[in-house]
């Protein structure tokens, strides 16, 4: 084949592999595609060096960017024309049934299918194209934390199926195993600012089996707890049925200020919303009796933000965890204090940002809930 028959089978690979990323579905693309890549292998099936392919299209496909996108999408190219001719299989993954919970109480999602394509293939999205994703969405460079936001621990390129939790524990980590997961997404993650560095004990045992498995961990503190959609505060207050306002006290405006509904007068009634919705009993400092109006929040460890939720008019706080000086506090100006467990508090905003990328790109999602009586 001459220069010239060269350059025109490149140009109508081009075009041919554009065609197939604005129109991934359609079967005759792909056809058209396989039936070029048997001309090209038969230019040159004695360049070892390239496979079956032949060297016309892998020098070709090497220089653009879409060749290298098809690639991740479609798997290798040797194969390719065998699979684009025979029974379209990319929405297979769509066709399987929906797994039963396992021993760790596994809820897998059904992939479903959303209007808003990410340029992705429906079964898989590649790892820092998804790292991109959350860190636009979650917008976690307008945070001051004690964490890296992110991915935190590198693994394989693609990702099929992710795993979420709270806290990257090595429970959830074996979790994510039995699953068979690419990623794991956590709000509570690794590398705490104060901690001690060394990777030993528990730390090395839980990153040996991330990097040993090639499996990405993703992080997200702060930015996790204040997203207006999927983060823990809002998640909470809808799990809770309050009425949210547009308030907000404390550093960054973590804490959050809303209104109960009516069925809630009293500490006591709030407390047993509470007890029946995150399933625990909140410990109460205050008088159950009292009459609740204003209600502020935050999840997680924010007991030491109940003076300026009270300076911000709440007549009940509520958070994750408790400290000593809280007490003496709630008592002292009658400002009603709940703790309602930490992992209880922020169980709801991980689970709701998995289920998002599963309706965004296509894959399968699962949250894991390992108790925890903190």
């Amino acid at each position: 084949m001459g220069a010239d028959h060269h350059t025109g089978a490149e140009a109508e690979l081009l075009f041919l592999l554009l065609l197939a990323e604005e129109f991934p579905e359609q079967r005759v693309v792909h056809e058209r595609m396989a039936g070029l890549f048997g001309r090209l292998r038969r230019v040159n099936v004695d360049d070892g060096r390239h496979g079956a392919l032949g060297g016309v299209a892998v020098r070709a496909l090497g220089r653009w960017d879409v060749g290298r996108r098809f690639e991740h999408r479609h798997g290798g190219w040797e194969t390719y024309p065998a699979r684009a001719t025979g029974p379209f299989g990319l929405q297979g993954r769509y066709n399987e049934p929906e797994r039963q919970t396992d021993r760790y109480g596994l809820r897998k999602q059904k992939p479903k299918t959303s209007h808003k394509r990410c340029e992705m293939d429906p079964n898989f999205v590649n790892r820092d194209k998804l790292a991109k994703y959350l860190e636009k969405t979650l917008d976690i460079t307008r945070f001051r934390d004690y964490c890296p936001n992110g991915i935190q621990v590198q693994g394989r390129e693609v990702v099929k199926t992710i795993v979420t939790g709270v806290t990257a524990s090595g429970a959830l980590i074996e979790a994510a195993l039995e699953a068979k997961a690419d990623a794991i997404l956590v709000h509570h993650g690794y590398f705490w600012r104060g901690e001690d560095p060394r990777v030993v004990g528990s730390r090395h045992k839980r990153l040996k089996l991330l990097l040993t498995n090639d499996i990405n961990l993703f992080a997200y503190h702060l930015p996790l707890d204040m997203h207006p959609e999927f983060g823990n505060n809002v998640r909470l207050a809808r799990q809770l049925e309050l009425n949210v306002e547009e308030g907000r006290f404390g550093e960054n405006g973590l804490g959050w200020l809303g209104t109960a509904g009516d069925n809630v007068k009293t500490v006591g009634d709030l407390a047993q919303v509470i007890e029946q919705r995150l399933g625990r009993t909140p410990l109460v400092i205050g008088d159950l009796k009292q009459r609740v109006e204003r209600i502020g929040w935050c999840t997680g460890a924010a007991q030491n933000m109940l003076a300026e939720a009270i300076a911000a008019g709440a007549s009940a706080y509520l958070s994750g965890e408790i400290s000593e000086p809280t007490v003496h506090l709630a008592r002292e100006t009658g400002v009603a204090y709940l703790a309602c467990g930490h992992h209880a508090t922020e169980r709801y905003g991980v689970q709701a940002l998995g289920e998002h990328i599963a309706d965004q790109f296509g894959i399968e999602h699962c949250f894991v809930d390992i108790d925890n009586p903190v």
